[in-house]
């Protein structure tokens, strides 16, 4: 076998190998963000009357994440009862639309931190569909996880149960 043929032989191995590892890390990451996010796609488990019921299941963390919209905007949202308002990052509040209030100082797991008041015109969570909910705008916030927080949540119906968490309220 000549030296040619087999640095060609080599050369394909490393493009197969390469090929492989591509696939697998495509094949993972799909199930990395499933696990981390289960509920990519929030459909409504029954309409009625005006209301919605969605279904959510816990993540590999036993946290709850879904995707949804503000003011039309996709965002990931982590639900966060111990939150007063929803909070966004500036990033996620200017794709949104959403225009920085006024200042005030907010205490968070971390610490106390700046945050700027702000409204959210609409926000979409599967079928449900509330109207201008209070936000806050947090400089600290780099992720482009969204906290629905209280501001969103005091006025839905919500039940937990074997990892799956059942929210009602008004349809969109």
């Amino acid at each position: 076998m000549s030296q040619q043929t087999e640095k060609l032989g080599q050369a394909m191995a490393v493009i197969a190998a390469l090929g492989i590892l591509v696939v697998l890390t495509l094949l993972f990451n799909e199930q990395i963000a499933e696990r981390r996010n289960p509920n990519r796609s929030v459909e409504s488990l029954m309409v009625a009357e005006g209301t919605a019921t969605i279904a959510l299941r816990s993540n590999v963390m036993g946290h709850y994440v879904a995707n949804g919209y503000i003011n039309g905007h996709p965002v990931e949202f982590l639900i966060d009862t111990g939150a007063t308002a929803v909070a966004l990052s500036p990033a996620t509040a200017r794709h949104a639309g959403l225009v920085p209030g006024r200042m005030r100082p907010v205490v968070t797991a971390n610490g106390t931190a700046e945050s700027y008041d702000t409204r959210i015109d609409a926000l979409d969570l599967g079928g449900i569909r509330m109207h201008n909910i209070d936000a806050s705008i947090t400089p600290g916030m780099f992720d482009e996880q969204v906290l629905l927080g209280m501001s969103f949540l005091a006025d839905l119906e919500f039940a937990q149960k074997d990892g799956v968490l059942r929210i009602t309220g008004p349809a969109r």
